[in-house]
């Protein structure tokens, strides 16, 4: 009578085991299927950023460019032309926006499920923007004051230095930009962590932290 009873006690714990680790075991599956659907759209969309931060930064004009920033009442036609020049990468950005948009409305979600450190390609895409625009402000100033405003020697060079640095944030400069270093690193961060969730590293410390988490739930719900 006790062995059957043993027995059949044994049997439901078996079977209890088997269904909270089949529960975990699918849960486990569904979220990770959702990180890394989540990671692939992620790292598609920075991609993708980077491809338009590139035409953005393009220095070759089009006749057109510029147009759409709100004029002053009294600018000139040689103002207006300048800038307008100055406005270029804003209004590139201006018609990209959607994109910058998108993935930006994924941040919160991506450091939900990697974590807070997960935020910084989404922090370093945000400095590299705000950058961009910062030279645009420069350089409307910077280009408007060569060769009218009467300097001094030392103010020359500081106003030379300071519409050069703006100018190679502005655009893409070859080797020399100092913008590309931080674009790539962005990518690189991304991509480690999208290749983390594509193929996870089994380590010993990972197989004993899943195993407890299946031992936490069982015990939990039992």
């Amino acid at each position: 009578m006790q062995v059957a009873l043993f027995i059949q006690t044994a049997s439901v714990l078996v079977a209890a085991i088997t269904v909270v680790i089949g529960v975990n075991a699918w849960r486990r599956s569904l979220v990770g299927g959702k990180k890394l659907d989540l990671a692939e759209e992620v790292y598609r969309r920075f991609l993708n950023v980077r491809d338009l931060i590139g035409e953005i930064r393009s220095p070759i004009g089009y006749e057109g460019e510029g147009l759409t920033r709100k004029r002053g009442e009294r600018e000139t036609p040689f103002e207006s032309e300048i800038l307008d020049r100055a406005f270029v990468a804003v209004e590139r950005y201006n018609n990209r926006k959607e994109e910058f948009n998108a993935l930006d409305a994924l941040r919160h979600r991506f450091t939900f499920y990697f974590g807070e450190d997960a935020a910084e390609p989404f922090n370093d895409l945000a400095a590299i923007m705000r950058d961009i625009f910062s030279a645009s402000r420069t350089l409307r100033r910077s280009w408007l004051e060569q060769g009218r405003k009467e300097m001094t020697e030392s103010e020359f060079e500081v106003h030379l230095k300071r519409m050069q640095d703006a100018e190679e944030k502005f655009w893409a400069m070859g080797e020399d930009d100092p913008l590309e270093p931080r674009i790539q690193k962005m990518i690189s961060t991304i991509q480690e962590i999208s290749r983390s969730t594509v193929n996870p590293k089994i380590t010993i410390c990972s197989l004993t932290a899943n195993w407890w988490q299946s031992a936490r739930l069982f015990f939990k719900c039992s």
